[in-house]
């Protein structure tokens, strides 16, 4: 039965990792589409947590700041605006996500994703 719950446990893990590297693309390209829009970085964070949400299906992930501002236990969204080595705008995504494990003595597991995208 242990073996069972860690392997369960384990691909529960692999499939989050999986989905939010999707996820944090869908919102990098919005994102960036934002930016390029010359909206403000509340509004770019906002539209790059409602892609994030729409791409995993959920209403479960709340636009911070920053990663200071994500708290443990809390699905986060934020944005960071950057410049590729030749100077092209990058809006990065990073998302961060709390898996529950079915085994009471592992504590919960941390999935976290970012990626970038310029318009």
């Amino acid at each position: 039965m242990l073996l069972m719950a860690l392997i369960f446990t384990g691909s529960q893990y692999m499939n989050e990792v999986v989905g939010l590297d999707g996820a944090a693309r869908a919102g990098a390209i919005v994102a960036a589409n934002s930016a390029l829009a010359n909206a403000n970085t509340a509004t770019i964070n906002a539209n790059a947590t409602k892609a994030v949400n729409q791409e995993q299906g959920c209403n479960c992930f709340t636009a911070v700041a920053n990663q200071a501002s994500c708290t443990t236990g809390m699905n986060c969204v934020w944005t960071v605006a950057s410049t590729s080595p030749n100077n092209t705008p990058i809006e990065i995504v990073h998302v961060s996500y709390t898996v529950t494990s079915y085994l009471k003595f592992i504590s919960n597991l941390s999935v976290t994703a970012q990626a970038g995208a310029s318009a």
